[in-house]
């Protein structure tokens, strides 16, 4: 009997597991790259998608693919090694 008590209790954890939605991956962002912006030492750049980001002191961080791409298609900055 208590085989039969084991498997009901069992087969209703793996139904409940099932029933749950699946998690979502969360993709780790790599680390921040930063750039030198050559030509001023403040502004605010629009990137294609829409959002502001700011250059301060000559400089500014890039941790998305989305700004990265951005950066490296203008020659006003390059990235600091």
């Amino acid at each position: 009997m208590s085989n039969a008590k084991f498997e009901g209790r069992a087969n209703a954890s793996v139904e409940k597991i099932l029933d749950e939605p699946p998690v979502k991956e969360v993709p780790i962002d790599p680390a921040p790259v930063i750039y030198c912006d050559n030509v001023y030492t403040s502004r605010t750049l629009i990137l294609p998608d829409g959002r502001a980001v700011p250059v301060a002191k000559g400089r500014i961080a890039a941790a998305d693919t989305v700004l990265l791409e951005f950066l490296n298609q203008h020659e006003d900055f390059n990235p600091l090694e």
